[in-house]
């Protein structure tokens, strides 16, 4: 896919009055709050004092109406015949998703890349084999254990980046695929789908290393695999950020057991 210290009163000079309440912070329009660090995701309600839940980017106006689809295969097959926007005029194919995700975590790109267009296997690129040895060797999973997915469901010309009017008319095939899948975290790959899926601008620093809650499940955001091709002074926080999804999805590091 918190704790708040009380502040320290001192024994002396208390004063008579109480002092005045700092002014709230104003949220930005999402109505997005930044969690705490390191923070477990909360499967009960929230107490008063922890951080709002991200709120999901908005559907645009011509977004297929999905909800009434009640498995994945069929959410996926009638993806596949999706006319809603100008990525379906030239695509090779519709990449749904891969993997059961039985181990309750879903992987979360932006778009297929080329070689997951031209295969429909989202490990086939570098950046896809390096995500595979995260899953393999990092996590201790089988690649069908965990689902791997994207927020538009078709590559865009020349494998630009998906555009805002693409994003949300793709969006309700996204809500339907995660209500029924119902991963118990959600790791995004890369500032586009951490800024898209959760509703909120911000750099990617300032949204790793922490659990997010979008619609009462666990999100984590890390680097893409793609960047750690190029940045691999990364692949250590990114493992830092893998433990952290792990640990909300109740899965033990191997060998720890």
């Amino acid at each position: 896919m918190a704790v708040t210290a009380a502040a320290a009163v001192p024994t002396q000079q208390v004063p008579t009055q109480p002092a005045p309440a700092p002014p709230a912070p104003t949220q930005p329009q999402t109505g997005y709050t930044p969690p705490t660090p390191n923070a477990p995701p909360d499967p009960a309600p929230r107490p008063a004092g922890t951080p709002a839940a991200a709120k999901p980017a908005e559907l645009a106006a011509d977004a297929p109406d999905v909800g009434g689809i009640q498995t994945l295969e069929d959410l996926g097959g009638a993806a596949a015949s999706c006319r809603a926007c100008t990525l379906s005029r030239n695509r090779n194919r519709v990449f749904f998703s891969s993997g059961t995700g039985s181990s309750g975590v879903l992987f979360l790109d932006e778009a297929p890349d080329p070689a997951t267009d031209s295969t429909g296997d989202p490990f086939r690129s570098p950046g896809g084999a390096l995500l595979a040895n995260i899953i393999t060797k990092g996590m201790g999973l089988q690649l069908e254990d965990v689902q791997v997915a994207c927020l538009v469901k078709c590559l865009p010309p020349g494998n630009r980046p998906a555009e805002p009017g693409e994003l949300g008319t793709c969006r309700s095939w996204l809500n339907r695929q995660i209500e029924l899948l119902d991963p118990k975290v959600i790791v995004t790959l890369g500032r586009p789908a951490a800024t898209a899926l959760l509703g909120v601008e911000a750099p990617l620093g300032r949204l790793r290393g922490q659990v997010h809650q979008l619609g009462g499940r666990a999100v984590v955001t890390t680097y893409h695999p793609e960047y750690l091709l190029r940045s691999p002074q990364d692949k250590k926080k990114t493992w830092e950020d893998i433990q952290l999804a792990m640990s909300a999805a109740g899965i033990p590091l191997p060998g720890s057991q």
